[in-house]
């Protein structure tokens, strides 16, 4: 009798290790880094306020706080909403009829739509919408992961849903960022032939008269190239004569040394631009 009772108790465990570890709260941070009218958010760190499941691999969040930090547009609909609605026949046809669900979007015509305990969704974006006829300007597909509900939050994937509206997702051993401008890293501040060393020791370099830098930025350019290229992350000054840093996204320690790249704009174009690289 007791090795039955171990047997089902080592049996117990074993589900419940499994099931942890795909429920699992995730181990990495999420930080959300955006560039929206010239004013830069650095790295709000969104995992220090809510809940980030890692299920299988695939970090999901909770979707009303990620829905109003993209400023996207959420709603909550049960499955009669769904069958009452243009994509009733595709609902219907799919894995996911009878499934209540919800709505984000961003403009009438981008828009998904995920379904609880599912990992199908119906789409559109504005090239559906505006080429195909009215029986088809909604589509399907299905993602890695699932949708589900806890602690009265609904869980959605986080890469798939910010892609989908156009964010750039980046992920390392620690930390995932998701922007809609490209953060600089290690190839934006490597000291290649196009730069001279000015300080050893400080590990300073100065792009040099002929020099490009890894986003084709060259000495002359305008202040508006530079931003189109880089967006804005921190200013000193003014468009005309003013200072535009931008640091590797770390965000225990923003201002430290760990890689920079400066451009100095002398009347609205860059006079100098410099690395630093430690």
């Amino acid at each position: 009798m007791r090795k039955i009772i171990c047997f089902f108790l080592i049996v117990f465990v074993s589900i419940s290790v499994c099931y942890n570890y795909s429920y699992a709260t995730s181990s990495k941070s999420v930080y959300i880094l955006l560039n929206d009218n010239h004013t830069y958010q650095f790295a709000e760190n969104f995992s220090k306020d809510y809940t980030v499941i890692d299920k299988n691999g695939t970090y999901h969040v909770p979707a009303k706080a990620i829905s109003s930090i993209l400023h996207l547009n959420l709603e909550y609909h049960d499955k009669n909403y769904f069958k009452s609605q243009y994509i009733n026949k595709l609902y219907e046809s799919h894995d996911s009829n009878n499934k209540n669900g919800i709505v984000i979007y961003s403009g009438l015509e981008q828009k998904i739509i995920f379904f609880i305990d599912s990992n199908d969704t119906i789409y559109s974006n504005l090239d559906i919408y505006m080429n195909n006829p009215e029986s088809a300007k909604y589509q399907s597909s299905a993602f890695d992961g699932n949708v589900f509900t806890q602690n009265g939050d609904v869980y959605v994937p986080l890469k798939y849903l910010a892609e989908f509206f156009g964010y750039n997702v980046y992920e390392d051993n620690q930390n995932i960022y998701v922007s809609n401008f490209k953060p600089i890293s290690k190839d934006d501040v490597n000291p290649n032939e196009n730069y001279i060393l000015t300080d050893l020791n400080m590990g300073m370099y100065k792009l040099t008269d002929t020099g490009v830098t890894a986003r084709d930025i060259k000495l002359g350019d305008s202040y508006e190239k530079v931003v189109g290229k880089y967006g804005i992350q921190f200013m000193g000054g003014d468009s005309k004569n003013g200072t535009l840093w931008y640091n590797i996204p770390n965000p225990l320690d923003p201002l430290g040394s760990r890689g920079r790249i400066t451009f100095d704009i002398k009347n609205g174009e860059v006079a100098s631009v410099e690395l630093e690289y430690v």
